[in-house]
């Protein structure tokens, strides 16, 4: 016997890539390629408010990695990805 209820599931539309990848950097998140092959996020936060240092760091993630850089320059968005991927190493 069928049921009288019928189910009707609405998805919504699938962001494009373009649309993706602007709301991104938006939020001032950038992409790189590390030297590992993988793919990073790179954004600049406030510190923790646990952490007396309260200046402002640029957190590296990546799968089951997070780098924390609290030294590093001003301009890092016009480094290139090799430049940030170093950065990460603390090199």
């Amino acid at each position: 016997m069928l049921s009288p209820f019928r189910v009707v599931v609405m998805t919504p539309e699938p962001e494009s890539l373009q649309t993706s990848l602007s709301r991104i950097e938006k939020a001032g998140i950038r992409r790189i390629i590390g030297d590992d092959g993988r793919e990073w996020s790179v954004e600049e936060c406030p510190a923790p408010d646990y952490d007396r240092r309260s200046s402002t760091c640029l957190v590296f993630r990546t799968i089951g990695v997070a780098r924390r850089v609290r030294r590093f320059p001003d301009d890092w968005r016009g480094c290139t990805d090799a430049q940030l991927y170093e950065l990460s190493l603390g090199a």
